[in-house]
């Protein structure tokens, strides 16, 4: 609606950046009613940018635009990160000790985290099912998820809210402002996402060294380095996804050496003044 609205009012410059494709995970004449809007969306712009190569290369594959008709600044995310803020904190300070103690989660316990909506989207069904069975070997090992509901899913005998809530060592925080503290109580971070455009959860959590498992979906593979940051387990591999985060559970050297790349990572490639000086630098040059 933007672009179209930028066209008719006749402004000479109009940049599009694409953050994800929700056409990829539907179907029918819904996909066909997506696809024609993002193809409506890049037609419209004089400028296209797309947040990650894995995105891209999904949008070229299913249509939407050519392989000259986009580009992605630096290493690909919206803004990067800002690594002091999210260096800013440990496992000891005081304001995680007290979200420990606020959720009811053991000093000595392992956290498997997740950050995200609470949605068949981000592999709800997989995260749940995983958690369910590790947790009957492990004793100590909680799921902390933050993020809300989808309202789609919140009623019904298989609702996640159900299965979340009635867990007892699964805890639940909705939305939160200052997300930080949240990520150290955490000990490795999972999404086994089916579609994303370049997700930031997995980005934050490398930026405090934590490792993290996700799948081969589109807008994570950019994030992870496969064996050296965490591990990309091929998207329904249920037993694949299973057996990454059981090893990281098993191995708190493994976990410590990936968390500690994963974090000099995002410091070569993903800081945030990084991405805002390319964007300056192309705004500058388009409207030079």
């Amino acid at each position: 609606i933007g672009m179209i609205a930028s066209v008719l009012a006749k402004v000479p410059v109009r940049v599009y950046t694409l953050h994800g494709l929700p056409l990829e995970t539907v179907t029918g004449i819904k996909r066909r009613l997506y696809r024609a809007a993002e193809r409506l969306t890049f037609k419209c712009a004089t400028h296209r940018l797309i947040v990650s190569q894995s995105l891209a290369d999904r949008a070229v594959q299913l249509g939407v635009c050519k392989e000259t008709d986009y580009q992605i600044l630096a290493d690909g995310s919206a803004c990067g990160v800002d690594r002091s803020r999210f260096c800013s904190a440990n496992k000891t300070d005081p304001v995680v000790e007290e979200i420990k103690s606020r959720l009811d989660i053991p000093k000595d316990s392992l956290v498997i985290g997740f950050v995200g909506r609470v949605t068949p989207d981000k592999g709800m069904d997989c995260l749940l099912g995983v958690y369910e069975q590790l947790s009957k070997e492990h004793d100590n090992l909680y799921l902390l998820i933050i993020g809300d509901y989808d309202p789609a899913r919140t009623t019904g005998p298989d609702s996640y809210r159900e299965r979340i809530e009635m867990h007892p060592k699964i805890r639940h925080v909705s939305f939160v402002n200052e997300i930080v503290p949240y990520y150290y109580t955490m000990d490795l971070l999972v999404l086994p996402s089916k579609r994303e455009g370049f997700n930031y959860a997995l980005l934050e959590a490398a930026a405090c060294g934590l490792p993290t498992v996700t799948t081969n979906a589109t807008g994570c593979v950019d994030v992870v380095a496969d064996g050296q940051t965490g591990f990309i387990i091929d998207s329904g591999d249920f037993d694949g996804f299973k057996n990454a985060v059981k090893r990281l559970i098993k191995n708190p050297r493994l976990r410590l050496e990936l968390g500690q790349h994963a974090e000099k990572r995002v410091a070569d490639r993903f800081d945030s003044k990084r991405l805002i000086r390319e964007h300056t630098e192309l705004y500058e040059k388009i409207l030079d």
